[in-house]
């Protein structure tokens, strides 16, 4: 009995993905001319019939939204996760969630997999997301809604938390307390709220009057995943490869997971935090009203982020020509023990 003809044999001829396929037989993207007769010519020469029903079935909506996340383990995503799944319950959506641990290859292969499971629509939580990428998921008529991202000149809605402001209070508390030598630590700088975080810190450095140096700045690649004991390893080597007193007397940590690694380092060697050296996180996660000595921290609203999210890609689900809005949330200074 001869094999019955599958959409994805035509994908797999033609060269491309199965949602290409299906936008092509039912004109729901706008697909390239150039693709266009490259499928069409593969359903002709494959005699390709698709099956009405579950064609019906495919072009419907699926009342399902893709979340992408770089890092599950990290407590700031699962809290902006619950407030998206919570609305997600209540509205009657459910949700498939993409772990990429900041891979390229897995967020490409999630969001191929996401337009082939007809998902209504995509938020990302973090990372960095590719802008050509986010222009092919619009190009297939699918909401997106990015948090901790700006993106500009394209119609999707983004959700960040004020991080330059944030930085700059940190900063000038730290000032106030008398420090003169602050340091700023992350894992990288091409992430969006990073960025934002480094000018604020760079700003609050101007406004006080102090002159930035470049040795007060810790970057380090390794810190983007198990955050907690790779950042206790790299503090002990900066305390091993450095003299005590050129150091700087402050750490502002990108991450409340790696202020608690420098803070574990600096007391195993014999330092007292806040006194030798104070350490201000961010996130505000539930271990950091809990650690020895307390973490002072930027508190972000993560739940509340993770619920305007979900409400925002529903509205344009349910209302595609809405427009894309732009929110900031504000933060927090949290003062504790560690500064």
């Amino acid at each position: 009995m001869k094999k019955k003809v599958t959409i994805q044999d035509v994908a797999n001829k033609a060269g491309v993905s199965k949602s290409t396929v299906s936008h092509v037989m039912n004109n729901t993207a706008k697909i390239s001319k150039e693709t266009r007769t490259i499928v069409e010519k593969a359903i002709k020469e494959l005699k390709y019939r698709p099956n009405r029903v579950a064609s019906s079935l495919r072009t419907a909506k699926s009342d399902s939204v893709g979340l992408i996340v770089p890092d599950l383990s990290n407590e700031y995503y699962a809290n902006v996760i619950k407030g998206v799944s919570d609305i997600a319950l209540k509205e009657n959506y459910s949700i498939m969630i993409s772990n990429t641990e900041y891979n390229e290859v897995s967020e490409k292969k999630a969001i191929n997999n996401f337009l082939e499971n007809n998902i209504d629509g995509i938020i990302f939580i973090g990372g960095n997301p590719d802008r050509q990428k986010l222009t092919s998921i619009r190009e297939n008529n699918i909401p997106v809604v990015v948090i901790d991202v700006t993106i500009e000149d394209l119609d999707v809605s983004s959700i960040v938390s004020d991080d330059i402001n944030s930085m700059k209070k940190c900063v000038n508390y730290l000032v106030e307390k008398g420090h003169k030598k602050i340091g700023f630590v992350a894992e990288f700088l091409n992430l969006s709220n990073v960025e934002n975080r480094y000018l604020g810190y760079r700003l609050g450095l101007e406004i006080n009057k102090i002159s930035f140096d470049e040795n007060w700045l810790f970057i380090e690649e390794s810190l983007k995943t198990e955050k907690l004991i790779n950042s206790y390893l790299y503090m002990k080597k900066i305390l091993k490869d450095h003299n005590i007193e050129d150091l700087p007397t402050a750490f502002i940590c990108t991450s409340d997971l790696v202020a608690l690694g420098f803070i574990r380092a600096i007391k195993e060697a014999g330092f007292t935090i806040a006194k030798d050296f104070s350490i201000i996180g961010y996130d505000d996660i539930s271990i950091s009203d809990f650690s020895e000595p307390r973490l002072s921290t930027i508190r972000q609203n993560k739940y509340e982020i993770g619920k305007k999210a979900m409400e925002l890609i529903k509205e344009k689900i349910e209302n595609p020509s809405k427009k894309s809005e732009k929110i900031t949330f504000p933060t927090k200074l949290i003062i504790r023990e560690s500064a």
